[in-house]
């Protein structure tokens, strides 16, 4: 499940980027890579292994500059090497991606009859190179969505062009996206959890949206090209709360803080010194429903076992 990570700061962009990605750790990962955009161009470094393996790799070989993207890769497509690893690159634009491209290898074979060599085995590296093909003809913005016009399946992206300064384009359709708001400047993750260290405020991407991060804001449009707004939601989660801490991973610190986030949650709706339940202002009574569909899956599966039984009993 790969995470990627995006960042428009005033300052070197790379580090808020790393930390970003190590709050993305959770998710599983066989490697990983950032690339900026810095005026001259698009530097990018990749390495396999673990977060600080990928960080002592950028001590020895630094990257900096104002915008940033970042991710941690769980290979689908190709083996683990650094050639697999994102960020790609192909000429003027880098990309990172989680889900998959399911045409891609229509698309490859497009891309190879026009002349373009692709250097990897993986699916995103057809989306940089759709950008950078249309970037010939057409301005970054347009390019950006002809290129998402031709794909098929299920994506994150954040995109960066050399020398579109200060921007990032991003896009979701099946995988979430967010982007954050803050002093730190505009940052897109994955989930909140990444972002946590720099928004405070964040808005969540809706299916089939297309952005574009500045550093003072972004712009954002639906599936029908209309600009939209979306609603800023409060991010008052500290990035202390949301790493590892003292525990040996994070499944160690999910189970530990179980009975902590239980209480959090029922303790909205519980009052302990009248002995009563108030769940707010509801628009239906419990007592007329005669069918409820609890759909889970996994451990969530078991939740809902256990939530029937509550409804069927009380």
């Amino acid at each position: 499940m790969c995470g990627i990570v995006g960042l428009i700061s005033k300052e070197n962009a790379v580090p808020g980027v790393l930390e970003a990605l190590k709050r993305l750790e959770y998710r599983g990962y066989d490697s990983a890579g950032i690339a900026v955009e810095n005026g001259p161009g698009i530097e990018r470094q990749r390495a396999t292994g673990n977060i600080k393996t990928f960080e002592q790799h950028l001590k020895k070989n630094p990257i900096s500059g104002p915008t940033a993207i970042g991710h941690i890769r769980w290979a689908t497509h190709g083996i683990v090497n650094e050639t697999n690893a994102h960020p790609h690159k192909v000429g003027r634009v880098a990309v990172v991606h989680n889900g998959i491209i399911e045409n891609f290898k229509e698309l490859r074979a497009e891309l190879g009859g026009a002349g373009v060599n692709l250097e990897s085995d993986t699916d995103t590296e057809v989306v940089a190179a759709l950008i950078d093909q249309n970037l010939k003809t057409d301005n970054p913005t347009n390019a950006v969505k002809k290129a998402l016009a031709n794909l098929e399946g299920a994506f994150a992206l954040g995109i960066i062009i050399e020398g579109v300064a200060a921007t990032i384009f991003a896009a979701r359709r099946g995988s979430p996206l967010v982007i954050g708001f803050g002093n730190g400047g505009t940052i897109l993750g994955s989930d909140t959890m990444a972002i946590a260290g720099i928004a405070t405020k964040v808005c969540y991407l809706e299916e089939g949206d297309f952005a574009i991060l500045k550093a003072d804001g972004a712009e954002i449009f639906d599936t029908s090209g209309k600009k939209v707004s979306r609603d800023l939601h409060p991010l008052n989660a500290k990035a202390t709360d949301l790493d590892k801490g003292n525990y040996a991973h994070y499944m160690q610190k999910e189970i530990f803080e179980q009975p902590t986030a239980i209480a959090d949650t029922l303790g909205k709706y519980i009052d302990l010194l009248e002995g009563k339940v108030d769940l707010g202002q509801i628009n239906f009574d419990f007592k007329k429903i005669t069918k409820l569909n609890l759909i889970a899956c996994g451990t969530s599966y078991y939740a809902a076992l256990t939530a029937r039984y509550w409804f069927e009993t009380y």
